[in-house]
This record gives structure tokens, C-alpha cells and sequence, in this order.
């Protein structure tokens, strides 16, 4: 790959992750003020926050097991890519696993705490579109 590809892959990473830092704030300030006028609980946004960074690492999971080498990728099955994918798919599964055994969290809120890179992928699409 070239150092300008590489260069692209890294900084549109890293802008993806900042937006979806961005995003949790926020949506953890407004359940956070939500949650203490309505019933004085923590639960809403430790949910949401727990999502989202189930969210980044996953994502950092899979930047890190593309390393940049997406652009010559081969034809054919890449186990080592699948058991990854497994890998990020047992985290989800066991962090919702959790959210629901224990009645800190809420995990319709957790759930909708691993959208938080999706929505900061498009919002980056969308903010670059002319580029």
C-alpha cells in the first residue's frame, strides 16, 4: 500500500473515532440530565457509555486487523480475518450479555451505544463527500 493510502486509512480512523467520542458525550450529558430530573439514577448513561466503548474497541479491533492492507486483499476465505470477526462478535454478545444479567444497565441503551461508530462512520462520509 502507499504511504498516502496509508496516510488516508490512519487519519480517516482516527477523525471516525474523534466524532464517535463526540457523539458519546453528548448523548451521555443529555441521558445524564435526564436520568437525574426523571429518577436520580446513573443508569442510562453508564448504559450508553458502555455501548459506545464496546463500539470503539471493536472498531480499533478491526482497524487493527486490516493494518491498513485492505486495498491488496485476497480472493477466497481469510480465516484469520473470520476468527476475528468472531472474536468482535463474542465481545458484543457478551457485553449485552451482561448488560442484561446485571440491573445497572439498561440494554435497549447499550445496544443502542454500538451504533455509535455507524453513526460517526456516515457522518464522516457525509462530511467528506467532496473529497
Amino acid at each position: 500500500m502507499e504511504n498516502n493510502d496509508k496516510n488516508n486509512y490512519n487519519h480517516s480512523y482516527t477523525m471516525i473515532l474523534n466524532i464517535s467520542w463526540i457523539i458519546t458525550l453528548v448523548i451521555c450529558s443529555v441521558l445524564l440530565i435526564i436520568n437525574l430530573i426523571i429518577n436520580r439514577s446513573f443508569a442510562y448513561p453508564l448504559s450508553y457509555f458502555l455501548g459506545a466503548m464496546t463500539s470503539m474497541m471493536s472498531f480499533t479491533l478491526l482497524k487493527n486487523n486490516l493494518g491498513g492492507d485492505h486495498l491488496g486483499a485476497t480472493k477466497g476465505i481469510n480465516f484469520k480475518n473470520f476468527g476475528n470477526y468472531l472474536i468482535r462478535m463474542a465481545i458484543y454478545g457478551g457485553v449485552l450479555y451482561i448488560s442484561i444479567q446485571k440491573t445497572t444497565f439498561n440494554p435497549i441503551i447499550v445496544a443502542t451505544g454500538f451504533l455509535t461508530v455507524k453513526i460517526a462512520i456516515y457522518t464522516y462520509a457525509i462530511l467528506n463527500k467532496n473529497e
